[in-house]
């Protein structure tokens, strides 16, 4: 059985009064498995000197990973498997085998010997990483049966079966006291066994979080914050806790090989896709710099640093990126003069940079607003440039190009980026672009990768959840886009690539609209508002955030006011300026336009950013308001405008406008959902 939003809510706030770090609490997959972790957290969670990890991957190992590892001084590195079956399911015990109930079926498993496998796996992990070191761990592992007494299971003989300190059971699990002494009885025997003084060395805990990867860029950390439970803002504010790292999905996309071939990676919106490209990134970088350390005695010369670029299309995601990539190379325990191996960088900048140090004439968008014809352009200049001179050519070139939001460019820009990327030994042009067809604002098929040059066959890995919106959210984002409600076809079925999303099950249809199987989160319908005039929809808007700030105590940066047309941002920053709301914001930002904002992250503490949909395009925010909807056009990439400021919201969505197709369409698609 699942876990539902009661017992992860549960969970979550466990999670947040706990001063051990937890990371990939989301993983939890079902009650039990939420028991055990929260068992554990009130045993040993009142310290901050290790860790619990939730299904962490290994980049070296296929297996299944342990459902919860835990690493602290006091108990050394714990793996517990945890099995959710009553004592009815059990048939009986033989040689360590337990025979379980499955479908009317007995089958046999052996939980301790897969505990003990995932233990060794990263036992020899560990070492392997700290070679040399010889650091002194306790490696030990339990197998938890939290639906299952103490009485239950010695009244059926399995206490002489199995080893006693080996099992967790149910009274352990509730009382945070045995739980604690059990935990720490296991690291005590594990420490006479291999003659250690101490289970764990406060100082390798750092060390053997590395072996894991980090998901620190996910999130920045936020102010904690005592307030009312029952609030919208403690409800975001315990969520934004499980959404500090990367999952299990992101965690193994990021530790692709990079650096020897072209990669695609497509996603959903909202699938992390940014995050796992800065994760990228740092790990290329900190790899390539350990190789070239290692070959400093090989070699006169210093070695060459590796050269990085990571490209989107809009300048106001350029700090984003920037961001997540120096949160990452920080984790990774490198200096901030590595982030100067990595230029970020919108695509206009990546022309302006490559021409004037090329010496090759820069022309503006101004000149030629045809982009398909001005990327031509350079493209013809590398090439004269490369066959006069060939070191100056590959003084432009990087040795991995990461592109985000891959959509947004058509094949003469990728032809220009794949330019600008130095072949690897391989002879391949190691380019990584990141794309999602339904968030195409620009209306651009997507092109034929060979056509380019770009060979991706077996290469491409697909990221098929949607952590950032609710069900609710991408269904009726999604179902918008594909105007299901609209009586008529539209036109964007082949752009939205709804064929490849329903091979691949990650959507269904159904009489009612498509069903997306890619979100999973639950949460509140979008509210729908229809008005009059602007003006009317302007105080809506500024009214029900006055009354999130004062009674629901959200955060002030935790709220995004979207229009699709930028006179619209400015109108509204005019009124808000007039209203009371106006003294609780310390700033509006307005990424958009020519303003500074777009330069910088587009959230800051107290402030309230108002933006186009092109100027928030890939960032998120628990609330966002989209309003204007009457100014976007009935076309595909109207649609998909629609879509993209739409699953912006992670939890809570107010959609507004005067009369028009899409206030018609979201109505109607959320009223056969029962929810209108």
């Amino acid at each position: 059985m699942g876990i539902g939003p009661d017992e992860m809510r549960r969970l979550q706030r466990v999670v947040r009064d706990a001063s051990i770090a937890v990371i990939g609490e989301r993983d939890v997959g079902n009650v039990a498995h939420a028991d055990v972790l929260i068992g554990v957290l009130r045993a040993v969670g009142d310290s901050s000197a290790g860790f619990v990890y939730v299904e962490p991957s290994l980049a070296s190992n296929a297996r299944r990973p342990p459902d919860i590892l835990l690493c602290h001084p006091q108990t050394g590195l714990l793996v517990i498997e945890v099995k959710a079956w009553s004592i009815d399911r059990i048939d009986r015990a033989e040689a360590g085998t337990l025979f379980v109930e499955r479908r009317g079926v007995h089958v046999a498993e052996n939980p301790f010997q897969q505990a003990q496998r995932a233990m060794f796996d990263v036992k020899h992990q560990v070492e392997h990483e700290l070679a040399g070191r010889s650091p002194a761990v306790v490696f030990e592992y339990l197998v938890a049966f939290p639906n299952i007494s103490v009485s239950e299971w010695s009244a059926r003989g399995f206490n002489l079966c199995f080893e006693p300190r080996r099992v967790l059971l149910g009274d352990d699990v509730e009382s945070p006291v045995d739980m604690r002494n059990a935990l720490i009885a296991m690291a005590q025997q594990g420490m006479h066994s291999a003659g250690l003084s101490a289970p764990l060395s406060a100082d390798v805990v750092a060390d053997i979080r590395r072996v894991f990867g980090s998901s620190v860029v996910v999130c920045r950390d936020r102010e904690t914050r005592r307030i009312d439970d029952e609030t919208l803002g403690a409800a975001i504010d315990a969520d934004a806790v499980c959404d500090k790292h990367l999952t299990s999905e992101q965690e193994v996309v990021s530790r692709l090989q990079t650096g020897l071939y072209p990669r695609i990676i497509r996603g959903v919106a909202g699938s992390g896709k940014t995050i796992v490209l800065a994760h990228m990134a740092a790990r290329y970088v900190k790899r390539s710099l350990a190789d070239q350390q290692q070959s400093l005695f090989d070699r006169e010369a210093a070695p060459e640093l590796p050269r990085v670029a990571a490209v989107c299309f809009n300048r106001s995601l350029v700090p984003f990126i920037r961001q997540r990539i120096h949160d990452s190379l920080e984790q990774q325990i490198l200096s901030a003069d590595a982030m100067s191996c990595i230029d970020v960088l919108h695509f206009n900048g990546l022309l302006r940079r490559s021409a004037e140090r090329g010496g090759l004439p820069y022309v503006r968008i101004e000149d030629e607003p045809d982009r398909s014809k001005r990327a031509q352009e350079l493209l013809e200049q590398l090439s004269a440039l490369e066959r006069r001179s060939p070191s100056s050519f590959r003084e432009l070139q990087y040795d991995v190009l990461f592109v985000d939001e891959g959509q947004d460019f058509d094949p003469h820009e990728f032809r220009l980026m794949l330019k600008l990327t130095r072949p690897a030994s391989t002879g391949q042009k190691p380019i990584v672009i990141f794309y999602d067809d339904a968030q195409n604002l620009y209306g651009r098929p997507r092109p034929v990768w060979s056509d380019i040059g770009i060979g991706v066959h077996g290469r491409t890995r697909i990221m098929k959840q949607c952590f950032r919106n609710t069900r609710q959210i991408a269904e009726c984002a999604f179902n918008v886009l594909l105007g299901t409600c609209a009586g008529r076809r539209v036109g964007t079925r082949q752009f939205a690539d709804v064929h490849y999303l329903l091979e691949r099950k990650l959507v269904a249809e159904t009489s009612d609209g498509i069903r997306v199987a890619f979100a999973r989160r639950e949460g509140p319908w979008p509210a729908i508002s229809e008005h009059a005039n602007r003006d009317e929809e302007f105080e809506q808007i500024l009214s029900e955030l006055m009354r999130l700030v004062d009674e629901e105590q959200v955060r002030m940066e935790d709220m995004l006011v979207l229009f699709p047309r930028l006179d619209l941002c400015d109108r509204f920053v005019t009124r808000l300026k007039q209203h009371a709301l106006s003294a609780r914001v310390r700033q509006v930002l307005q990424p958009y336009g020519g303003r500074a904002d777009r330069n910088e992250y587009i959230f800051r503490k107290g402030c309230l950013t108002v933006s186009t949909v092109h100027g928030a395009k890939g960032y998120d925010s628990w609330v966002t308001f989209f309003g204007g909807l009457d100014m976007l056009g009935d076309s595909s990439e109207h649609r998909a405008c629609f879509y993209v400021g739409a699953t912006r919201a992670k939890f809570v969505l107010r959609l507004s406008g005067r009369h028009c197709w899409a206030i018609d369409e979201a109505k109607a698609f959320v009223g056969r959902r029962g929810a209108g």
